[in-house]
């Protein structure tokens, strides 16, 4: 993402570097990315009272660093959860698609051959029956 550049180069201009155990690392990783895939503010607060309770006695310095970078600055706005409606959270239109047929016939479980073939089937139907029409007259809302 292109708006995380400032934040790269702050990064490597003041070379902070993490020094804490592999134990304490472990745990932040686990906890940035509990903090990035919130799906909506409220878990977005509660895991980052959650990262800033265990940052407090195990590596200040680090809080110190994500506070300063990532949540005081024009960073704060983690487009996760601050993105404009209709707008994609993916990189990719494929996953965007990916997950809607997730969403909508597989229910984001495995499926075994046979009842991927149906689920295909279904999904087959479903986009050869429902056609966009494209606007012949053009007009602005």
């Amino acid at each position: 993402m292109q708006d995380a550049w400032d934040a790269s180069y702050n990064a490597i201009r003041i070379k902070r570097y993490l020094v804490y155990s592999d134990e304490v690392k472990a745990e932040i990783r686990r906890q940035m990315r509990n903090l990035h895939m919130s799906l909506n503010q409220k878990y977005f607060d509660a895991n980052l009272k959650q990262l800033k309770l265990y940052s407090e006695s195990n590596c200040p310095d680090f809080y110190k660093y994500l506070e300063d970078v990532w949540l005081k600055t024009h960073f704060k706005h983690w487009q996760i959860i601050k993105r404009p409606a209709g707008y994609s959270c993916t990189n990719s239109p494929l996953e965007s698609f990916n997950s809607s047929i997730k969403r909508t016939f597989t229910l984001s479980k495995k499926l075994s051959i046979f009842n991927f073939v149906r689920v295909m089937l279904k999904i087959a139907k479903y986009y050869s029956i429902k056609q966009d029409d494209f606007e012949i007259n053009p007009h602005i809302f």
